[in-house]
Formats: C-alpha cells, structure tokens, sequence
C-alpha cells in the first residue's frame, strides 16, 4: 500500500469511527424516546445531528486541503 493510500485508508477509518460513535448516541436517544417522550432526549438528539455535521465539515476540509495525517490527529482529539 503507497503510503498516500496508507493516508487516506486511515482517514477514512478516523472518520468512520467518530461518526459511528454520534450514530450510537443518536440511537440511544431514540430509544430512550419510545419509552418516555422527554424533551431533553430531542434535545441530545439534536445536537448530535449538529455535531455530526460539523464532523463532517472539518473531515470535507481536511481532504479538500489533501493534508491528512498532520490536522487528522489535532480534528480527532477536540472531540
């Protein structure tokens, strides 16, 4: 594997987990909806649409600069 390839793999795979871990959350709430309508939850669910997307944004960023492995650690560890 070239080591761009070895780059990009590894980026992908930081943007898969990030994102799967807000999916999880986003599921959590939903559950906890079925049983008990409670505003809070809509809430959570909310902001992680929010932080979902500004996830996706700053990995958009990332790539379109093509400069992964030195701003790919520093976008990871915010969260």
């Amino acid at each position: 594997m070239s080591p761009e390839e070895d780059e990009i793999r590894s980026f992908m795979h930081s943007l898969s987990h990030d994102m799967k871990n807000i999916l999880h959350n986003i599921q959590g709430y939903a559950d906890l909806l079925e049983g008990e309508p409670d505003p809070e939850f809509i809430e959570g669910i909310i902001r992680l649409v929010k932080k979902a997307k500004q996830l996706l944004s700053d990995y958009v960023t990332l790539a379109d600069k093509g400069d992964f492995s030195k701003k790919l650690s520093k976008t990871t560890e915010s969260r």
